[in-house]
């Protein structure tokens, strides 16, 4: 198991939200979440945006219980010493180009459907708020 030093949510708790989500995807026929109300990013994954920006932060959930996040370079350590998540399921975007990291949100967010699996499946989507602007493009 990842060390965290210092979570948001403790581990006992990150997993009975995430087996809760689990759940109510599978009576409800949706095979994974796609989440950026911020207090959503901090109930379901542990990660607590603490800077007012308005970039894309976004977190994926599936029925199996994969869990990820996307959010942009400046946060990637934060949310890995606060977060439960496995370290490649914390997909940074945007930085300096030597880095090779995304340029566009919207790249990272689709390649975390694809890499989980949802590429062709059912994904509940929260619209509106900061997303709405990035979703009218490309999601």
């Amino acid at each position: 198991m990842k060390k965290v030093p210092f979570p948001e949510i403790p581990l006992e708790e990150f997993e009975l939200r995430k087996k809760k989500a689990m759940k109510l995807m599978s009576e409800n026929g949706v095979d994974g979440m796609l989440l950026f109300n911020n207090q959503n990013l901090t109930y379901f994954f542990g990660f607590r945006k603490t800077w007012l920006f308005q970039w894309l932060h976004a977190g994926l959930i599936t029925k199996e219980g994969q869990v990820g996040i996307v959010i942009p370079q400046i946060m990637d350590e934060v949310a890995r010493q606060t977060t439960w998540l496995d370290n490649e399921n914390i997909k940074a975007w945007g930085g300096a180009p030597h880095w090779g990291l995304p340029k566009d949100p919207i790249e990272a967010v689709t390649g975390m459907i694809k890499k989980f699996g949802l590429g062709e499946k059912v994904i509940g989507a929260e619209i509106g708020g900061p997303a709405y602007s990035y979703m009218n493009v490309g999601l």
